[in-house]
């Protein structure tokens, strides 16, 4: 049977800064009602994607599907990240969890958040070590 805590670890740290920077993104937006930095990003929105939009949506929409994709994010990558360590655990499936791992990691990268990028690289880390790393034969 194969060691895997490095990559049990590596999710581990993909998960905490998931779990971290998620709460206290959604954090600031709904306590510290940030409104400016909201704005900002709605404004860089409006010049890049506006233009090609036919419904263009309004600062509160924005604001509230800013809040959803915090959410859903931060739910997605815990749940995989749960679904990857016991897949890891006792060397079970580690081809699974290496591909699982590997989704979510790009997925979460392609949203352009960069404090997501940095979890995600933990993710894709541990994917690549768990669709990788073989026993060593004797």
């Amino acid at each position: 049977m194969l060691n895997r805590r490095i990559e049990i670890f590596l999710i581990i740290m993909g998960m905490a800064i998931f779990f971290f920077f998620g709460i206290s993104g959604v954090t600031m937006i709904n306590v510290h009602g940030d409104d400016e930095a909201a704005l900002e990003i709605y404004e860089q929105f409006m010049q890049e994607e506006a233009a090609e939009l036919e419904n263009v949506p309004t600062y509160d929409e924005f604001v509230e599907t800013l809040r959803t994709a915090g959410v859903i994010t931060l739910v997605l990558a815990e749940a995989a990240g749960i679904v990857s360590i016991l897949l890891l655990k006792n060397d079970k499936r580690p081809k699974v969890a290496g591909v699982l791992l590997l989704i979510v990691g790009i997925f979460v990268s392609s949203l352009q958040f960069i404090i997501a990028l940095v979890g995600s690289v933990f993710f894709i880390i541990a994917a690549m070590m768990a669709l990788f790393r073989k026993r060593k034969l004797a």
